[in-house]
């Protein structure tokens, strides 16, 4: 069977349908030819027209790169309609009408006088979304006596990947003076319906970079392929897509059943010693639809299949046809199962097995032969290239909506962080989070004492889990600990605070999620820290008087796990002297990896402290989060990075 291109495979369907259309007399039909009122259907084309469009619907399908296809088009549309002129429009960034590509015109007199009727003609069909025709009748009446016959059609996109119709472009034809178009206008119709499915196919492929491989050609039966092509064509939806795969394959085999099964990679091996990088996840033959003669579904629990076969079409990557199963290399189910062929076909993506269709008998008539098999080979070429771009639609679906959870998780991050510093005796403050690529749930705040600028808590945590969900969990801690500290009024004490916290967190959070925590007290009057850990990180503490780095264990059991916990929680104090410093942090410093995926540590963090613990506040972060910066190189950090450094004044 002779090799086919993905480009005309995409395209194969609509071809076939505007052809069938033109040949049944409907070329124009729901387009509307004016600017008279539509007149009756259009007969049949006939042999010979066909055979002057064909030629001219292959080449559009031909080539996936843009500029080519839009040479084509123009190309065509004069051949096709015997024109001395043809022009391409297309509708881009917002609406803005650009010029594509040209054949007998200088693209310097688009702007001229001696164009705007021509420009005003294709603004109508535009905002219409039908073509428009003229004669030279038509034209001389409207004062054009520069022109002949004239045609301007709508480019119309967006039904398969939007589901609605829209005017994305114009595709403009003209005659000299006096000369009609040499071809009626039913000719050109397909051709621009035609040039909408190459264009918006260049573009689908273009933003997807995938370069599909060859497939086998077409052969028998194009009537059914045409068929087939269509229904696959229209729906994006990967589901939907694989059912209506398995019901033609049924449907055009003959067979009893149908299967799809698609290879999926699996979770990946862990990492071995020393950090070297996980092995690549094995990818696995998973069920997806099966489907039986009548059309109806069988479930995953009554799906059964020889894995012989189906392995033997994967490792040898072509079809496999099976007759006559008895004794043999099946397993003892296919035998129970009195099966007497299979047909095993594999969806291949550049040489690469992606997913197998599989179909089975147990009539004894209705063995599977050559033309089954080269059939079923052929529809397996579209169902691959149409799977392919379901998935790649997905995942751009669901790109989208992660770029979008993530946007509202940073912007929620953002908005509840200290907006500044509140000015307290004998403290000096500064807080810093830079996000991760992946929203995580870093968390920290400076809370005022009403009336006393004597004493302020700190709060400094990270939330499970990362995106919006970590997102709201920390706005819900955050305001719940506010409202709590508000409501004491001039705390004395963190432990009952943390105690509320955790209760409340108990009974509003996911259970799956949880916060650490580390509340803080300054109390100017006595300059100590009171703080209450929940299974945060530690407290590195800088000395002034000996240069020394004390690093505290924090301890404690993180908020929203078990009520019973409050229990467990413990305050501590922490004696601080003038020019004593403590730094806060979250697991983003110390677990930040290089390429080689090393981590930055707790002992590069502590021999940073030591180093400019005598630094004001902003300071110290600031060299922290510079050195993670150099350490990380090149690697994409992986989770947010929050330091909160306080130093006792004087």
């Amino acid at each position: 069977m002779q090799g086919f291109t993905v480009d005309s495979l995409r395209s194969i369907a609509a071809k076939v349908d505007t052809l069938l259309e033109a040949l049944h007399g409907n070329g124009g039909a729901g387009r509307g030819v004016g600017p008279a009122a539509p007149g009756p259907a259009a007969p049949g084309l006939g042999a010979a027209a066909e055979q002057a469009v064909v030629p001219h619907l292959q080449r559009l399908v031909s080539t996936l790169e843009p500029t080519k296809v839009h040479q084509a088009i123009v190309e065509s549309a004069v051949a096709v309609g015997g024109a001395d002129r043809a022009i391409l429009f297309l509708l881009e960034d917002g609406k803005k009408l650009r010029f594509k590509a040209q054949v007998g015109i200088d693209p310097n007199l688009l702007g001229q006088p001696a164009f705007a009727a021509s420009r005003e003609l294709v603004r109508q069909v535009l905002q219409e979304g039908r073509p428009i025709t003229l004669g030279p009748q038509d034209t001389a009446q409207r004062g054009l006596l520069h022109l002949g016959g004239i045609a301007c059609l709508p480019i119309v996109f967006g039904l398969r990947t939007e589901g609605a119709e829209r005017v994305g472009g114009a595709l403009y034809v003209d005659c000299g003076p006096g000369r009609p178009l040499g071809s009626p206008a039913e000719l050109l119709q397909p051709l621009a319906d035609h040039a909408a499915i190459a264009l918006e196919n260049a573009f689908l492929f273009q933003k997807s970079d995938h370069d599909v491989q060859q497939i086998r050609r077409l052969k028998d039966n194009i009537a059914k392929l045409y068929e087939v092509g269509q229904s696959l064509n229209s729906t994006l939806i990967l589901d939907e897509l694989l059912i209506r795969v398995v019901d033609h394959v049924v449907e055009i085999s003959r067979a009893q059943r149908g299967f799809v099964m698609l290879r999926e990679e699996g979770e990946a091996a862990p990492p071995g010693a020393k950090g070297a990088p996980a092995e690549p996840a094995e990818r696995k033959l998973v069920y997806k639809v099966g489907r039986d003669a009548r059309q109806r579904t069988i479930a995953s629990e009554q799906f059964a299949y020889s894995s012989t076969v189906a392995q033997q079409a994967i490792v040898e990557k072509r079809s496999v046809v099976k007759k006559e199963l008895i004794g043999g290399d099946l397993s003892t189910s296919m035998m129970q199962m009195e099966l007497q062929a299979i047909l095993c076909v594999p969806l291949l993506e550049k040489d690469q097995v992606i997913g197998l269709v599989y179909v089975d008998s147990q009539q004894s008539n209705r063995e599977f032969d050559d033309s089954d098999k080269e059939i079923v080979e052929s529809l397996c070429g579209q169902a691959s290239v149409a799977i392919i771009n379901a998935k790649l639609y997905q995942e751009a679906t669901e790109r989208e909506r992660l770029t979008h959870e993530l946007n509202i998780a940073a912007r929620l991050q953002s908005e509840l962080l200290p907006k500044k510093i509140p000015q307290t005796v004998g403290l000096e403050m500064y807080g810093f989070l830079t996000p991760a690529t992946e929203v995580g749930g870093d968390y920290y705040d400076f809370i005022p004492h009403e009336g006393t600028d004597r004493s302020v808590t700190i709060a400094i945590g990270d939330v499970s889990g990362k995106g919006v969900g970590a997102g709201l969990v920390m706005a819900m801690a955050r305001s719940a600990l506010r409202s709590i500290v508000q409501h004491t009024g001039v705390p004395r004490t963190t432990l009952p605070i943390m105690q509320s916290l955790n209760v409340m967190l108990c009974r509003d959070i996911p259970r799956q999620m949880f916060l650490t925590l580390n509340l803080l007290l300054w109390d100017a009057d006595a300059r100590a820290l009171r703080y209450t850990p929940a299974g945060h990180e530690h407290l590195i503490i800088y000395r002034r008087a000996t240069g020394q780095v004390e690093k505290i264990k924090a301890g404690g059991v993180a908020c929203g796990v078990l009520e019973s916990a409050s229990a467990m929680l413990k305050e501590h104090t922490l004696q601080l002297a003038p020019g004593d410093q403590v730094l806060l942090y979250t697991d983003g410093v110390t677990e930040a990896m290089d390429l080689e995926r090393k981590q930055f540590g707790l002992d590069q963090t502590v021999e940073l402290v030591r180093r400019h613990g005598a630094e004001p506040p902003e300071a110290l972060c600031t060299a922290i989060h510079q050195a993670i910066i150099a350490f990380r190189g090149a690697a994409k950090p992986h989770d947010d990075i929050t330091l909160v450094a306080l130093r006792v004044a004087g």
